[in-house]
């Protein structure tokens, strides 16, 4: 199976530009006949879409019925591929981050809750909430799990997740780093946590110009803390890995 790490640029609450990213990625990557494209975490609204005012954030969030999603759907199912990507979700009232992957007949195959509470300021009212598990899924005859952002660094989350057998962790995050904090500390921190994993971890950043000098973009492949293939971060581009 053919994994597509999409590094794409990425606009704070412009649906309509995060979504025309991904059909660009769709489009590029046509020869290399990718079955799954992958795109960061909250990609959809942009990682600072939320101002944590619920009447306010309630209009952001989408319900997985809403007309993006469907749109994604049809995209999906026209260019039979499948596609991974973040969103701030509206559960019947409740606001979420999360993942959802859906099919290449585009059905939604996986829809994740984010566990760790990174994504939020804290003193949030109790409708800005988080998911209650880690889990696999299956496609094209694979496993494949979903972390995100700061699951994998939260200590008490590691037990769940060990526990998980995939062929494969995709690990979508917004990361917001310097390219020299990223060389001289951060990307031997995050190879190194990876290392806790016995599968590949597959790395998926996004580029938000608004946030410079912090660098963001990249993608990443580890397997026991070795790097096997990366886009460098600060830069978009498109990152093909065979499990």
């Amino acid at each position: 199976m053919k994994i597509g790490l999409c590094a794409s640029e990425n606009r704070n609450n412009d649906i309509d530009f995060n979504i025309s990213q991904i059909e660009g990625f769709i489009e590029k990557t046509k020869s290399e006949k990718p079955d799954l494209l992958l795109f960061g975490e909250s990609f959809l609204q942009g990682f600072d879409s939320l101002c944590f005012e619920y009447k306010k954030d309630i209009l952001t969030a989408l319900s997985i019925n809403s007309e993006p999603i469907a749109r994604l759907g049809s995209i999906a199912k026209n260019a039979k591929t499948a596609l991974g990507f973040g969103f701030i979700e509206n559960d019947h009232g409740a606001i979420f981050s999360s993942y959802m992957v859906l099919g290449k007949n585009g059905e939604i195959i996986c829809l994740y809750k984010r566990i760790s509470q990174g994504w939020r300021i804290q003193g949030t009212c109790a409708d800005y909430r988080e998911g209650k598990e880690f889990f696999e899924f299956d496609f094209e005859s694979k496993r494949l799990a979903v972390i995100v952002c700061g699951d994998l660094w939260e200590d008490e989350l590691l037990e769940p997740i060990i526990s998980l057998n995939p062929d494969a962790f995709l690990w979508p995050v917004f990361c917001s780093y310097t390219i020299e904090k990223w060389r001289n500390t951060e990307a031997a921190a995050y190879a190194e946590r990876s290392a806790i994993l016995e599968p590949p971890v597959l790395f998926i950043n996004s580029l938000v110009k608004e946030s410079a000098p912090a660098a963001g973009g990249g993608a990443f492949v580890w397997h026991h803390g070795k790097l096997i293939k990366e886009i460098p971060m600060g830069e978009t581009g498109f990152l093909l890995y065979e499990i």
